[in-house]
């Protein structure tokens, strides 16, 4: 965690410009050196376009090692300026000073390669590598020059021995592409509009060991994917012969001009994709950035001090940052501005001033209530969308056609959440405990209001029963429930002593009846309640998120934030900060910025957080209907109903 809060807090005190497609000029090293307090640096003279990304990039190093050592960075670099850059040895600097003492072959890593790949070329061991390289115990990535032992004489001949090419057995269902040099698994998947993970399902090698130019794998025709997919959702006997030709007809609509992918739109005519310049985002998250520069690391170590406020922004930003780096790698050219809101109005209005932001296509954030609603009135003022990440409030689409809520309402939530329940098991034993204290019960009001209509319009084909919350609530659930079908147990209760007392004692009768509770996301956080209760009565919940971990997508996010970040995400916020980036860039992109008239349309993968926007009337902002509802089944799983 320090680390990170760390790494942030240098990254946001100053605007950065991160261009999701490499455009900046070629930033040339330095070969002039210094030597201050014992350590080596490089002495680098900042051109004209240069950033902190592209220099820290060319000399294989992170912006915050730059940060570290020139602290007036924090103001923006110009041109002239001279930094010192500091030096890694066997990381960043040059393969005449490893070569120097004769011992060595350097290596730089390619995409995709590991320290056992990397190690079967040169006939060594990891440890060999490992032993040779001390600040690989950090991961290796991309670029890294890293120190190979010249071989000893007798393992010479069998390092360059040449094996006999293996002939690949032929099947009409893929194509066979030859891996390239220099290309990635992102590129081919582009190249034959199919996903990643769909060619390595297809090459089992290729995900262990991966990419080697010159090897040959196999792609996925795509109208077998898609039929495939087709009927394992439709396990009817389907005739996919138009299934197939709806699928070439769209194929054949999509052409291409200066080099982008222009979408035949079917929902107005007059929408103009955003080609030949980046698409301009600007982030609001409050790091406060000055005031964690100023903790005394002594005192944190001793937990006598620490840093401001909590992890889920840095998480959230970190997720921005992985969706930039999937985006770039599918070509899409972004500028991203990053603002430290400091969660304080005035330092708001200090960041409205600035022109630049008066002609972004988006608006990410900020975080807090009143923050939001002074920069959304500006993006209003100024016909820019702006998303809200966190605040599930109604009030902040009111008048505001421009507003993106992601997180919905409780009361969306709850509205979708008991529909979802009754439609799936409709034909189950429905129990519904009202509060005893409805009148005081803002939340149990809306409950009931929701249940009792759902019930008027199912009548005819749900089993339903109503118990006051009074007396011993357990006994009259008892009551109301039978063996003959599984119970499903509505509890709209909050009261964390109640709820306690109600699960142990329903507990106890899961092996006699079939039963499921539907309770309410706050229970997740009464500590007094074993988590072995809630699977024991099978506890339904809801949330506006759900991270899949065994999807193949989502393992590809994780391996790529370990990679980029030295951790695997520790809550969803990351997840939310990919999905909302990753969409609404890609809407932009494809739609252009009336990509609102096409908002039925858009069907973006992502990884936890569903987009179904849906705008009441037309002076009000967008507000996001999915839900997602979750269960605690009896084999210790939390699952996602679908």
């Amino acid at each position: 965690m320090l680390a990170r809060l760390l790494t942030v807090v240098l990254f946001v005190l100053f605007t950065i410009n991160l261009n999701a497609q490499d455009t900046t000029i070629t930033v040339k090293r330095s070969t002039q050196k210094v030597l201050v307090n014992g350590k080596k640096f490089y002495l680098h003279t900042v051109q004209k376009g240069e950033t902190l990304y592209s220099i820290s990039k060319a000399y294989n190093v992170l912006p915050k090692d730059i940060a570290i050592e020139n602290t007036n960075v924090f103001e923006g670099i110009k041109p002239d300026q001279v930094l010192n850059i500091p030096i890694f040895q066997g990381v960043n600097s040059t393969e005449e000073e490893i070569l120097s003492a004769g011992k060595y072959i350097v290596h730089k890593v390619e995409q995709s390669q590991t320290l056992y790949a990397i190690s079967k070329i040169y006939n060594v061991t990891v440890d060999e590598i490992k032993s040779n390289n001390p600040l690989i115990g950090e991961g290796i990535k991309i670029g890294d020059l890293i120190r190979i032992p010249k071989l000893k004489e007798d393992r010479v001949a069998e390092a360059f021995k040449v094996e006999p090419e293996k002939e690949i057995a032929k099947d009409n269902n893929y194509n066979y592409h030859e891996v390239e040099k220099k290309q990635t698994l992102y590129s081919i998947a582009k190249m034959y509009n199919v996903e990643v993970e769909d060619i390595l399902k297809a090459n089992p090698d290729v995900n262990a060991n991966g990419l080697k130019a010159g090897e040959a794998i196999r792609i996925p025709k795509i109208n077998n994917v898609i039929i495939e997919d087709f009927k394992a959702h439709n396990p009817k006997s389907v005739d996919t012969t138009k299934f197939v030709q709806q699928i070439d007809s769209l194929i054949q609509k999509t052409n291409t001009a200066n080099n982008q992918q222009i979408i035949s739109l079917p929902c107005d005519s007059n929408i103009k994709p955003i080609v030949g310049r980046p698409i301009n985002i600007a982030l609001f998250l409050p790091f406060h950035a000055e005031k964690n520069l100023r903790v005394d690391m002594d005192k944190l170590v001793k937990n006598e001090d620490e840093f401001y406020p909590n992890s889920h922004f840095i998480e959230f930003y970190e997720g921005v940052l992985l969706a930039l780096d999937t985006l770039r790698k599918e070509g899409k050219n972004v500028l991203l501005q990053v603002f430290d809101t400091k969660n304080d109005s005035a330092k708001i209005v200090e960041i409205l001033n600035k022109p630049e932001l008066k002609t972004v296509d988006l608006i990410i954030g900020p975080s807090y209530f009143d923050e939001f609603m002074q920069v959304s009135e500006f993006a209003k003022q100024h016909g820019i969308y702006i998303v809200s990440p966190f605040l599930s409030k109604q009030e902040i689409l009111t008048q505001n056609p421009f507003v993106f809520q992601v997180i919905p309402s409780i009361t969306t939530q709850l509205y979708f959440s008991i529909k979802n329940i009754l439609t799936k098991y409709k034909d189950r034993n429905f129990i519904y405990v009202s509060s005893a204290n409805i009148e005081k019960d803002k939340l149990a009001q809306i409950y009931k209001k929701m249940i009792d209509g759902f019930v008027a319009e199912m009548a005819s084909t749900i089993t339903f029963k109503e118990i006051q919350g009074t007396g011993s609530i357990s006994t009259n659930v008892e009551n109301a429930m039978v063996q003959t079908k599984e119970n499903v147990v509505f509890l709209p209760f909050t009261d964390q002593a109640q709820v306690s007392s109600i699960v142990s004692r329903l507990s106890l009768n899961a092996k006699e009846f079939k039963i499921s509770i539907v309770g309410l996301p706050v229970w997740e956080k009464f500590e007094n309640i074993d988590l072995e209760y809630f699977h024991r009565i099978n506890l339904h919940s809801f949330q506006p998120t759900f991270v899949d971990y065994t999807d193949s997508t989502t393992m590809v996010f994780i391996k790529e934030s370990h990679f980029m970040f030295k951790h695997e995400p520790e809550d969803p916020f990351s997840f939310l900060g990919y999905d909302i980036t990753r969409y609404f860039v890609k809407s932009l992109s494809e739609y252009g910025k009336n990509f609102v008239n096409c908002i039925e349309h858009i069907d973006i993968p992502v990884l936890s957080t569903d987009f179904e926007f849906v705008k009441k009337n037309a002076e009000d902002g967008f507000e996001n209907q999915s839900v997602k509802v979750i269960y605690f089944d009896r084999e210790y799983n939390i699952s996602l109903l679908k």
